[in-house]
């Protein structure tokens, strides 16, 4: 009666009714208002902002993949179906985000839309990884072959991981200390330091 109840109303709520009703509002407003419109932009740009503006609906797609890969884990009580189903609902994903380039069709100009599509493409591919190595340990077809590849899968799992990250966070660092002009200023203080330490020293 929970179940019936409280869950499945939560659930066509929250992961079919809002989504399309804010899809609905986004395109109702135009592609003018999306980019211009200060309010616009506050209630739903976190919705949009990043994606191409023929490609705002994305993050439908985004949700719809994990949407599909929570259900999967809930209904699906073998693991190896679970697995099976979220490595093609991955590789269904990885086509769609290709064929759109929802960061911008041409990424060798732009070099911030080659960037975040680079990023989500090796995320994903990052995914698919993951998950067929699953299928070996759920299978149990590593530990058929030995326990050594089960540390090498396993390693390769946590390095590609721990790459990804990496990456990922250096990137940001980059453009984060570039947008608030970090090294500029840095060398700012260094040349007026040495001024001053310069000036104390010539004084008698």
């Amino acid at each position: 009666s929970y179940a019936l109840g409280v869950a499945a109303p939560m659930l066509l709520f929250y992961g079919v009714v809002l989504p399309c009703a804010v899809l609905m509002l986004m395109h109702r407003a135009g592609s003018k208002v999306r980019c211009n419109d200060p309010s616009c932009m506050m209630r739903y740009g976190l919705l949009y902002s990043g994606y191409r503006d023929a490609r705002y609906w994305f993050e439908a797609v985004v949700f719809l993949r994990k949407y599909m890969l929570i259900m999967a884990s809930l209904t699906m009580r073998v693991d190896s179906f679970q697995i099976h189903f979220a490595l093609g609902i991955m590789i269904v994903m990885l086509h769609v985000h290709d064929v759109h380039r929802p960061y911008g069709l041409n990424i060798a100009k732009s070099k911030a839309a080659g960037v975040l599509h680079r990023f989500e493409l090796v995320s994903l591919l990052s995914l698919i990884f993951l998950l067929w190595c699953g299928v070996f340990f759920s299978m149990e077809i590593c530990h058929r072959l030995g326990a050594g590849w089960c540390v090498l899968m396993t390693a390769c799992i946590v390095g590609s991981n721990f790459a990804y990250v990496a990456v990922v966070s250096t990137k940001c660092c980059e453009a984060w200390c570039k947008r608030n002009k970090v090294q500029e200023r840095i060398a700012k203080k260094i040349s007026l330091g040495s001024r001053h330490g310069g000036s104390m020293l010539g004084r008698p």
